[in-house]
């Protein structure tokens, strides 16, 4: 019997897509199949790219039903799509003493935004250093019990995102050390917890795949060198199978860097 989920149409579904979402350059959702699959869709003029995190995807030269899913759904309803833009617009046409009230009403309405807002207002290096602390406390085995699986999901993927932004600004080091807080989190919780469906499937590998991408470009100072190097060394202390199953394998961090 033919499976309607093997059809992209079945997955335009607001029950099926969520977190849709429209930047200058991407079509971003998470789409709800097997598992919970992330998918990006290139909008920039010159540059045709897809990426999904489904195994389909990887094991088949790209492309998949969720990403012709997500680009069917952006042309039957680009209002699931609709970004901050207007929003930000808004804001910027609006006076201080307007964005300082707005700001205490999600003061205190939004248990998170406080410490984002006091993270946000320190330099670069105490942010990433503020961050990294943030995500070791998020991703212990007690936090399990004190959070929804797909709020600890969403908090990590909001690190994720800033360490996108570190890397955009070249703050190399701040991108990876963030990374690989995620990266070893997620690990630990796995080891811990013999599981590797916590987290939508590839959202480690995708986090694992900017920290190599950050480290072919980070030029390293001999400190620099030692912090990356005993990162290395404590992922390489976790099981092998962990590895296969997250897609995340120290050793080509080794590669790049020469050490093997």
């Amino acid at each position: 019997m033919h499976s309607t989920s093997k059809n992209p149409s079945f997955y335009v579904n607001p029950s099926r897509m969520i977190n849709c979402r429209k930047t200058k350059d991407y079509l971003e959702a998470q789409v709800l199949g097997t598992n919970t699959y992330r998918v990006r869709i290139s909008i920039k003029d010159k540059e045709l790219s897809e990426y999904c995190s489904c195994p389909a995807f990887a094991n088949f030269g790209g492309s998949c039903k969720h990403v012709a899913a997500v680009a069917a759904a952006y042309e039957k309803h680009p209002e699931w799509f609709k970004g901050f833009e207007g929003i930000i617009r808004k804001l910027q046409n609006t006076s201080k003493e307007k964005l300082i009230e707005i700001v205490e009403l999600i003061l205190n309405s939004v248990s998170e935004a406080r410490d984002i807002i006091e993270s946000e207002l320190g330099n670069e290096s105490d942010r990433a250093i503020e961050y990294s602390k943030k995500i070791r406390n998020l991703l212990t085995a007690d936090s399990m019990g004190e959070n929804s699986v797909e709020n600890l999901y969403r908090r990590l993927d909001s690190f994720f995102q800033r360490a996108r932004g570190f890397f955009k600004s070249k703050d190399y080091m701040s991108c990876m050390s963030i990374c690989y807080e995620i990266v070893k989190g997620c690990l630990s919780l796995d080891d811990k917890w013999g599981s590797t469906e916590i987290f939508p499937e590839g959202f480690v590998s995708e986090v694992w795949d900017l920290y190599l991408k950050t480290l072919k470009e980070v030029k390293l100072s001999k400190a620099e060198l030692d912090i990356v190097r005993n990162q290395i060394k404590r992922l390489n202390n976790f099981e092998s199978y962990l590895f296969d199953q997250e897609g995340v394998y120290p050793g080509e961090a080794e590669k790049i860097l020469g050490l093997v």
